[in-house]
């Protein structure tokens, strides 16, 4: 738990240095999910990307505040515990299932490299991170209302999460015998509201187009792997190439660890392996340039199956448990988030728009 307590802390730090710094969370996507939580029952405000539940939750926490708040404190506020429930889930996660690596699957989780900052300045990730680790945690303990729940609300949080949700509720039904019609409920908001974007004349695709336009269209002449090689083929500056570095090294380790699990079909959480790492493989591939990060911002959850293979490995697990190696790891990953917050603040952050 002290990993759980220093990453909250480093959370805090982080949202402090946005605020010294004078930058506005209330920017780009956010400005427009800001202008949307005004009044989120109105259509016409909806960010085209985006699933609303985010909008509406910064509603309920603006109308509870009596309006005392500014956007970004409400953003902040609102991220908090979302960011300590993705904490107890995976704690849960590694402490009753993968015991032996829970030290450092939650290390990795708790203070996963570079996108500290995510936390404090696309505050809409917590929401997103925290509903796909419970339904990850319900599904292993059995408990289908509350995975349905957590997938229900998961599904109208973020769309980057929906491949991970779905196939996590494929192996419930496939291998954890998890009755259909749980997986079918979860289902229900979102294709509400889909069905209200047909009411006011939108298309079938019309929830989809905006992203594929925009995250999964090619920007060079590689028709996949335009956000992985593309970055690296064609780097802009030494930012760019430590991001596809860091990008490649997250695709790799993918790699390694979903085949291991294919060879292993049999064995009970398998399956459960597979529905975390496919995604991240998934985005890996299929987004452009522009959005690739997104695969290693949710990529964090890859610190569960990274656990469940040390289990087995013992010997990468002790190797990686050495106090020496581990506090050097930890110390690390902490100093990265702010030292990539500080760049993304200073350099990234004055290009994005406020409209």
């Amino acid at each position: 738990m002290a990993v759980g307590i220093l990453s909250i802390i480093c959370y805090g730090l982080l949202v402090l240095q946005v605020h010294v710094t004078g930058s506005s969370v209330v920017v780009s996507d956010f400005y427009m999910y800001n202008k949307w939580s005004t009044a989120w029952w109105d259509f016409n405000l909806r960010t085209p990307s985006h699933v609303p539940l985010y909008s509406i939750l910064l509603w309920v926490v603006r109308t509870l505040t009596f309006h005392l708040l500014d956007a970004a404190a409400v953003m902040h506020a609102l991220a908090l515990p979302f960011v300590v429930g993705a904490y107890v889930y995976v704690h849960r996660i590694l402490r009753f299932h993968f015991p032996a690596a829970r030290n450092v699957g939650f290390t990795v989780f708790g203070l996963y490299p570079l996108v500290g900052y995510c936390y404090a300045y696309a505050p809409a990730d917590p929401l997103a991170i925290c509903f796909l680790t419970g339904a990850a945690y319900y599904s292993l303990e059995r408990k289908w209302r509350r995975f349905a729940l957590c997938v229900a609300f998961g599904l109208i949080s973020h769309k980057a999460i929906w491949p991970f949700l779905g196939l996590l509720a494929i192996d419930a039904v496939w291998r954890k015998k998890c009755p259909v019609f749980w997986p079918l409920i979860a289902g229900t908001p979102l294709v509400v509201f889909w069905g209200w974007g047909l009411c006011y004349g939108q298309d079938w695709l019309w929830l989809l187009r905006t992203n594929l336009q925009g995250e999964f269209a090619s920007k060079s002449s590689l028709p996949i792997m335009d956000g992985l090689l593309g970055t690296l083929l064609h780097p802009a500056g030494m930012a760019s190439l430590l991001k596809a570095c860091v990008l490649l090294a997250l695709f790799l380790v993918t790699v390694y660890l979903l085949v291991w699990n294919l060879r292993r079909l049999r064995q009970p959480e398998t399956s459960f392996n597979i529905a975390l790492l496919l995604p991240i493989l998934l985005l890996a591939v299929l987004l452009n340039q522009y959005e690739i990060w997104a695969a290693f911002r949710f990529g964090r959850v890859i610190a569960i199956p990274l656990a469940a293979f040390l289990v087995d490995a013992e010997k990468a697990r002790r190797f990686l448990e050495r106090p020496v190696f581990f506090y050097l790891a930890a110390v690390t990953f902490l100093i990265t988030s702010f030292v990539f917050a500080h760049y993304f603040l200073a350099v990234v952050a004055p290009t994005l728009t406020h409209h």
